[in-house]
């Protein structure tokens, strides 16, 4: 029997022999076996490197992949890789593929998807054992706690809380919506098309409006008034309008309850102060269910100020919107109104209410509004450090309040305009409207002429002041 690897024998057939092979045979034989091995050795070599090269993140100089992010950490965030490796973000980018969670700890973060979607994540007061926000990537990824923005060019899907939200754009722009994960889900609309969908239930949610999923499958209603605040760096981004009226829309009605004006609610009374309105026939019936002279002025401007649709529509959706809670500059921005169309009627039409009060009786307005105690009332700060008035006031003293003479606030915005006296008088004398809270402004300044009645308000100070504003009134 012949072992398989039995040594070279002589070979009737092969003249050379063993001998006569060996130096041929040995060289192509090595050189074959060489070239065999490098080929079975670059086969598992490629095969390794591919399954490496799989495992990591694609985001390169074409930008992130489906279900990729490249993320800039301003602060610290704490990623969790998809094989359970942690790490921790500082001050640093990183990039994240499918699986890959990552929560932000302190400041904020900024995520990069594909075609250009982004989302912004915030540090937040702990919820649920989460310092703020946090997200896990994937080809939808999924808001698993905190606050996040979402602003898309093109149609992009978040998960939360066992819903969905899609952000997309419209005719208008780009999307943008603000969720907050915590017990439920919170969705806010600042643009673009927003749909929630939660267990097959669907709520197309309106620009400036929210809705609130307590539990899956059971949306609230989907026309609920945004909630926003100054202090909210997001909503300031997409609210700045808003804010602005608010800001300055406040001391001007105080201003208007210490004027002593007309009932506003009537339709004659208001089509004397605010330009623009309809007929009797046309204001009556709106006016008919107002609880206040404010309601009436505000929604008058805004009505008159918008341009969609009849002047009874614009009203009718503006009422409802307030009736629903919103702020009156959520109101406005909501009728496409902004600031200085608004404020510049609401501020003409407190002129002219005063104005008519003083017309009407210029001595009872002439002494101020009594003070709570029946008193004479108390001075403003600015009256506090002038000196006091032996027979008669400083001649024309027209100071400023929260920068209402230059026509701005102390803050930068926009403040009331000092409007023109009344017919027959001279400059303006300031003297108090109501009791004064917060920061007064310069004292009163001399100048010539008589001291007579205006009828303008300032809008205070910075936006932090929240005092009445001081009425220009005659002495």
């Amino acid at each position: 029997m012949t072992p398989l690897l039995a040594p070279d024998r002589a070979d009737p057939g092969d003249p050379a022999g063993p001998a006569g092979r060996a130096e041929g045979e040995t060289a192509a034989g090595s050189t074959g076996r060489v070239d065999r091995l490098r080929r079975l050795w670059v086969v598992p070599a490629a095969v390794v490197v591919v399954a490496a090269l799989a495992l990591l993140p694609r985001v390169g100089d074409g930008g992130p992949g489906p279900g990729e992010a490249r993320v800039e950490v301003d602060g610290t965030a704490a990623v969790v890789r998809d094989d359970g490796v942690a790490t921790t973000v500082t001050d640093d980018t990183v990039a994240l593929g499918p699986g890959d969670v990552l929560e932000v700890v302190e400041g904020q973060a900024r995520f990069t998807l594909a075609e250009e979607v982004r989302l912004e994540g915030r540090a937040e007061p702990s919820v649920g054992g989460r310092s703020g926000t946090t997200v896990e990537m994937g080809s939808v990824p999924e808001l698993l706690a905190g606050p996040l923005l979402v602003e898309a060019p093109t149609p992009v899907r978040v998960a939360a809380a066992g819903s969905t939200t899609t952000v997309g754009p419209d005719a208008d722009g780009d999307g943008a919506a603000h969720l907050l994960r915590r017990l439920g889900l919170g969705v806010g609309s600042y643009a673009g098309a927003v749909e929630v969908d939660s267990a097959g239930r669907t709520v197309d949610l309106p620009r400036w409006r929210r809705v609130e999923v307590a539990a899956v499958g059971a949306p609230g209603p989907a026309d609920l008034p945004l909630r926003y605040s100054a202090t909210d760096p997001w909503d300031r981004r997409f609210l700045g309008d808003a804010l602005a009226i608010d800001r300055q829309l406040a001391p001007l009605l105080r201003g208007l309850s210490a004027t002593g004006a007309p009932d506003l609610t009537d339709p004659a009374a208001l089509r004397t102060v605010v330009a623009g309105l309809p007929g009797p026939a046309t204001l009556a019936p709106l006016l008919a269910d107002l609880p206040a002279a404010d309601d009436a002025l505000v929604l008058g401007a805004v009505a008159a100020a918008g341009t969609g649709g009849t002047f009874t529509e614009r009203w009718e959706a503006a009422a409802a919107f307030r009736a629903d809670g919103a702020e009156w500059g959520l109101v406005a921005t909501d009728q496409g109104v902004g600031p200085a169309a608004l404020l510049d009627r609401v501020r003409d039409a407190v002129d002219e209410a005063f104005a008519g009060a003083v017309d009407a009786d210029p001595d009872e307005v002439a002494a101020g509004p009594p003070a709570a105690d029946g008193g004479a009332g108390a001075p403003t700060a600015d009256a506090a450090l002038s000196p006091a008035p032996t027979t008669a006031p400083p001649a024309g003293a027209a100071g400023t309040a929260g920068g209402a003479d230059t026509g701005t606030g102390s803050d930068g915005a926009a403040g009331a305009r000092p409007p023109a006296a009344p017919r027959g008088v001279g400059p303006r004398a300031r003297v108090p409207a109501a009791p004064a809270r917060g920061r007064a402004g310069p004292g009163p300044v001399a100048s010539a002429g008589p001291p007579t009645a205006s009828a303008g308000w300032s809008t205070g100070s910075a936006a932090g002041s929240r005092g009445p504003p001081t009425a220009w009134v005659a002495w």
